[in-house]
């Protein structure tokens, strides 16, 4: 069997992440197999593995979900640089959206300055939050639009009472909701779209979805496959690809995926989350990142880029 190789690193974030946790620092670790390299950053907080349990998993040869993709990537990217090439070759990276920790006026503005038009808030059910972020967007052009992710934080007595409250021109400024409240009764989604017409987005469990219930579906292609969920749910037409907040490395794998299908489906104009490194304090990884507008600028080298960083890690054998 090829000899798998990990290294360890720690993301420290500038400010809360989601609704679900607390915390700023975040542990991962990237791997390499032959010549690849892939990206392993569980998520406790929503559901994943330790990072302990996932490189024990693959030190046995029983990868775990998020071990599958990160070898996965390891596979996609090794091919590419065995070839001399990048992956991003003869492909356009397709818009991002900004994502705000705290939806002040400021931040709003700021971000519409960088050239971004579409806003991704991570969201609590808490009325003042949403309603500061709601007067942010309305100091920005009419198609500057915003999205509102919960996390599954929220309920529908809450965001049903909310929505009733606000007037036709703010709820036209809200693109979705995404994982607004748990996904438990696939009814309660459709029921909840149906009063409130306003699209609903599906994300943590994409998987395990019926018909019918959503809009827009979430690809994280640190999780899942994204063939294989596309192909689960033809009846989904507007789609979001979105990194895992992870290290850049899986950030640039979510980024390729992004711009792979935008070109294979043909979709209309989207949006996506691949902006993500600016979430996070600087790194060597995040500086060779870079926006034009609100488009990211692929990572130069082969395969996924950052050769000679990767090549100066310390790899240890797993």
């Amino acid at each position: 069997m090829t000899p798998t190789y990990f290294h360890r690193y720690t993301l420290k974030a500038r400010d809360r992440l989601n609704a679900v946790t607390g915390q700023t620092e975040f542990a991962g670790a990237l791997i390499r197999r032959g010549d690849g390299v892939g990206c392993l950053h569980p998520w406790e907080a929503l559901g994943d593995a330790s990072l302990e349990a996932e490189l024990s998993a693959l030190r046995s040869g029983q990868p775990l979900a998020l071990g599958e993709r990160a070898l996965e990537c390891a596979r996609e990217d090794g091919r590419a640089r065995r070839g001399e090439y990048s992956l991003f070759r003869g492909l356009d990276l397709p818009r991002c959206h900004a994502t705000l920790t705290r939806p002040s006026e400021e931040a709003f503005e700021e971000a519409w300055a960088q050239g971004f038009s579409r806003f991704k808030v991570k969201a609590r059910p808490d009325q003042q939050q949403l309603d500061l972020a709601l007067a942010g967007i309305s100091r920005l052009p009419p198609e500057a639009r915003i999205r509102f992710d919960f996390n599954e934080e929220g309920n529908v007595h809450f965001l049903t009472l909310w929505l009733s409250r606000l007037s036709r021109e703010q709820k036209a400024r809200i693109e979705f909701l995404e994982d607004p409240f748990p996904y438990e009764d696939p009814r309660d989604w459709r029921e909840f779209h149906g009063r409130m017409r306003i699209p609903l987005a599906l994300d943590q469990h994409l998987r395990d979805a019926v018909r019918g219930e959503s809009q827009v579906g979430v690809i994280k292609p640190a999780v899942e496959n994204p063939p294989k969920i596309l192909a689960q749910h033809p009846q989904i037409q507007d789609w979001v690809v979105t990194s895992y907040m992870d290290h850049p490395v899986g950030q640039a794998y979510a980024a390729w995926w992004a711009a792979h299908l935008d070109q294979s489906y043909e979709w209309g104009e989207t949006f996506h989350g691949l902006a993500t490194h600016q979430l996070f304090e600087p790194t060597p990884f995040s500086e060779e990142l870079h926006m034009m507008g609100d488009r990211l600028i692929p990572p130069k080298g082969t395969g996924l880029g950052f050769n000679e960083l990767l090549d100066k890690l310390p790899w240890k054998l797993l």
